[in-house]
């Protein structure tokens, strides 16, 4: 599932809906930040072509990357301490009629990016061969 840190961006700045402390996760929103956490049980996960990072980090450095992405997330989630994360919804780029609400959106990229510090811990944790 990809969405675009300006597609919340803008969703978040053109709504007035104002916060609501009663977020509830929609069913395909809470299956789908679910299923990307990771467990005791490490399950590979397929990616889509154009997301593979062989082809998106081909000249740019990863970390300096992720570490920009990751400020730009708290800023959103900063800006949408005001906004009511259940009525608020973001259509999915892979598909147009499947829209998912920000808060579900959230704790999808929250999973994600703990899957990928899983990951990198996992990788510094090898033993290395000589």
């Amino acid at each position: 599932m990809e969405v675009s840190l300006p597609k919340i961006t803008k969703k978040i700045s053109e709504s007035n809906l104002g916060y609501n402390v009663d977020f509830k996760s929609g069913f395909l929103g809470n299956y789908f930040a679910n299923s990307i956490l990771p467990n005791d049980k490490e399950k590979k996960m397929k990616t889509f072509r154009k997301m593979d990072p062989r082809n998106l980090m081909q000249s740019a450095e990863p970390i300096p990357v992720f570490l920009e992405q990751q400020n730009r997330l708290l800023h959103l989630l900063d800006k949408a301490r005001s906004k009511d994360l259940t009525k608020i919804r973001i259509r999915l780029s892979f598909s147009n009629w499947i829209q998912l609400r920000l808060g579900d959106i959230f704790r999808f990229i929250i999973h994600h990016n703990t899957r990928h510090i899983v990951q990198i811990k996992n990788i510094l944790s090898l033993p290395t061969t000589h």
